[in-house]
């Protein structure tokens, strides 16, 4: 069930930020780095860097969607469902005025 739990911190982090309230994010975007770094897996990393990109701005969070790309594309990653980067990247994208 720690799966869970993390997938439902990731899920928090972006309703605040696409709410407008980025900065109620702070907390639960700790624990979820505590987490995906003590399990060390590509897609717990790239759900981590993907998490990271929605409360970045900018170049920082540019880097963070690729990372959080290229660690959920790897085939040992992979998943019975997608990766949630793919729908947030275009947001990221648009966001930046990047059309």
């Amino acid at each position: 069930m720690l799966w869970f739990s993390s997938w439902a911190i990731a899920e928090l982090i972006e309703a605040a930020t696409r709410s407008g309230m980025p900065e109620r994010a702070g907390g639960t975007l700790a624990r979820l780095s505590e987490t995906a770094r003590a399990s060390g897996t590509d897609w717990a990393l790239g759900i981590e860097a993907r998490t990271r990109a929605l409360v970045s701005e900018g170049e920082k969070a540019e880097t963070l969607y690729r990372e959080a790309l290229n660690r959920t594309a790897r085939r040992e990653a992979r998943v019975r469902w997608p990766a949630p980067t793919e729908p947030t990247t275009s947001d990221a994208y648009r966001s930046c005025s990047r059309r």
